[in-house]
């Protein structure tokens, strides 16, 4: 896809978010993040994590935290 003369580049994700207990009285966020396009599966437990891995993956810089 063209725009302006520029290539569009677009990625597909899939985003799963659950509560998980992690004493009696305390709950964390996780997350998990897969590619539709390469299969790779990224787990994250803040959201800051979430926009490193993403920017990565479309900076074509890949990830060292791909668990699948």
């Amino acid at each position: 896809m063209k725009n302006g003369g520029a290539s569009i580049r677009t990625y597909h994700f899939r985003l799963r978010v659950w509560q998980e207990q992690i004493d009696a009285d305390a709950f964390e966020w996780r997350g998990q993040v897969t590619s539709i396009d390469t299969g790779d599966v990224y787990a994250f437990r803040t959201w800051a994590q979430l926009v490193e891995e993403l920017c990565d993956v479309v900076e074509g810089k890949g990830s060292a935290h791909a668990i699948g």
